[in-house]
């Protein structure tokens, strides 16, 4: 139950920052096999879920595909990699989540 109060209290959060700020870009780090990108997508954010490669393959196979606005990050959180292609959104308001 603690989980599940924990994620709608952080959709919460993640939708209040998105109702701020149409132009938002989102970082989920670590994002496992969460689906919060279906639950609060707004219609305009441009969602990033990073993981390990070996996370990321599972989400593709379980979960589905990346789309226009939906991206798969496939490395590690150490690994700069991943800054550097999210960084074409410098100047967009960021949220970074991490659980």
């Amino acid at each position: 139950m603690a989980i599940v109060l924990r994620n709608r209290e952080l959709d919460r959060h993640v939708q209040e920052f998105l109702a701020r700020h149409e132009d938002a870009v989102v970082v989920h780090i670590g994002c496992g096999l969460d689906a919060r990108f279906e639950r609060v997508d707004d219609g305009h954010v441009d969602w990033s879920d990073l993981d390990l490669p070996e996370v990321i393959d599972l989400r593709r196979r379980l979960l589905g595909a990346e789309g226009p606005r939906y991206h798969h990050l496939a490395c590690s959180v150490l690994d700069t990699a991943w800054m550097d292609r999210v960084s074409e959104h410098a100047l967009r308001p960021f949220l970074f989540i991490a659980e």
